[in-house]
């Protein structure tokens, strides 16, 4: 039986990865670096019954007192007005964890080192990335429009190496893949990339602006990795097309992840008949379960296929009275 104990060495195992994975120095395991989500570390662990959530929190808690790692963001300590207690200094939100140097040297004896001379199959380097955009998804800061919008996350590598990552809201009112692409490698190559993304990038933008899927053309990246489709029937597969028209090469994440963009997003896809309010804002309807179908979907191609010989879903109300055109998830 799994113990707390082989729970903390795979958490560990796992910031170790993660440490590499950004390509960090020394220096950020005593400074402290943005690790991933806690949440989504005990979701992993706990979705498949092997650990509870007491066992997830007593590992944790084990790896802080060994001071192997540290969790985070630090903020000052709220006190109440008028109280006689005021608490100074700082505290840890919890909202993610990271490596300390104590940590990482402990790992070493049981994490195996990275083999340079023998690079990781493709599948596993898909893994990978995914997983830093669904942890990127996570960082998605809200807007103040009182409506849902997705968390989305988008990572750029290039010969195995990560040359940008972005979320959406990093720089307000502006996609994912816009915030990787054009502010934060905007004099880099990224010719002959992967685009990671935890959703379908849009056709579709509310002028000036610009669809990610011409800006991904644009820039000539090589393949795009998709998180989910957009469920709007009317739009759904259209930006994956639309790349593979250009030349470009697409894929989906593993099953298992893509199932975890949809959990990350359940606050808009709680309701199947919300209206249409921003990009894939309800994304209920993609992955099929099993029970569903006799055969497991392949690709893009073949969930496209198979959506569109099932009922579809609700569409949006008219937003738009220009033309008699309506808004799409990925307009706004």
């Amino acid at each position: 039986m799994s113990t707390v104990d082989d729970l903390s060495k795979e958490i560990l195992a796992d910031l170790v990865h993660d440490f590499r994975a950004k390509n960090l120095g020394s220096d950020a395991l005593s400074n402290g670096y943005e690790g991933p989500s806690i949440a989504a570390i005990g979701m992993k662990y706990c979705a498949e019954g092997q650990y509870s959530k007491v066992d997830f929190d007593l590992a944790l808690k084990q790896l802080e007192e060994s001071k192997f790692v540290n969790s985070g963001p630090m903020v000052p300590y709220e006190n109440t007005p008028g109280s006689q207690l005021v608490f100074m200094g700082m505290r840890s939100k919890r909202e993610f964890v990271y490596l300390k140097e104590k940590g990482y040297k402990a790992a070493q004896k049981f994490t195996p080192k990275p083999k340079s001379a023998a690079p990781s199959s493709g599948a596993d380097a898909d893994r990978k990335f995914a997983r830093l955009a669904i942890d990127e998804a996570r960082k998605s800061l809200p807007e103040n429009d009182g409506r849902p919008h997705p968390w989305v996350g988008a990572v750029v590598v290039k010969d195995g190496k990560v040359l940008g990552t972005a979320h959406r809201g990093e720089v307000p009112g502006n996609h994912a893949e816009f915030v990787a692409l054009e502010k934060n490698l905007p004099n880099i190559a990224v010719t002959g990339a992967t685009v990671y993304t935890t959703l379908e990038p849009c056709t579709t933008r509310t002028p000036p602006k610009i669809p990610c899927v011409d800006r991904l053309i644009e820039r000539k990246v090589a393949r795009v990795v998709i998180g989910i489709l957009d469920p709007d029937d009317r739009i759904r597969g259209k930006g994956q097309r639309k790349l593979s028209n250009a030349g470009i090469e697409t894929a989906l994440f593993p099953h298992d992840l893509a199932m975890e963009v949809e959990e990350l997003n359940r606050a808009v896809t709680r309701r199947p008949d919300h209206p249409a309010v921003d990009c894939g804002a309800a994304i209920l309807f993609l992955h099929v379960r099993r029970a569903d179908h006799n055969r497991p979907l392949r690709g893009l191609d073949d969930y496209s296929a198979h959506a569109e010989g099932r009922r579809a879903t609700p569409t949006a109300k008219r937003t738009r009275k220009s033309g008699g055109a309506r808004s799409t998830l990925r307009e706004i």
